[in-house]
């Protein structure tokens, strides 16, 4: 049985550049509490359900994807990387596009974790490229899908 990365070369090309590392501060019911490695931040993520993957632990480390559904992406010229507000769950994502993926309609964004952004049903997904700066406001849920792989 093959791995969805084998079975994409463009996903095994760029295999793990999209996953987000920090400590696991709190869980409570579906929404884990992760702070990124290296920073102060403390952001609120929804636990995608997934039968392989074990409810991560407090106090201890966790990597997996992170999606948002944008509601209107923006080009921007200067801001930087972030993720407003610093405590709770994401509203605003501001960051620098890794990588495209057309076909799927989103976008990576480095923004302190690396972000999938969902692309608003009114962004045509030709108008971004890698490089890019871009901000957003998310809408609630952003999800946490974990890495079971080691």
């Amino acid at each position: 049985m093959s791995t969805f990365a084998e079975q994409n070369p463009v996903e095994q090309e760029h295999a793990g550049e999209d996953l987000a590392r920090g400590r696991v501060l709190a869980v409570h019911d579906s929404i884990c509490s992760l702070q990124p490695t290296g920073t102060d931040y403390r952001i609120d993520l929804v636990i995608k359900e997934q039968s392989s993957a074990p409810m991560p632990e407090v106090g201890k480390r966790a990597k997996g994807r992170i999606t948002a559904q944008a509601l209107r992406l923006h080009p921007a010229t200067a801001g930087g990387c972030f993720i407003e507000p610093l405590d709770g769950p994401p509203r605003i994502v501001a960051g620098r596009i890794r990588r495209v993926d057309r076909q799927s309609r989103r976008l990576l964004v480095e923004a302190v974790l690396p972000f999938w952004i969902q692309l608003h049903s009114s962004d045509d997904p030709g108008q971004w490229e890698a490089g890019q700066m871009i901000n957003c406001y998310v809408e609630s849920g952003t999800s946490f899908a974990i890495d079971t792989s080691k």
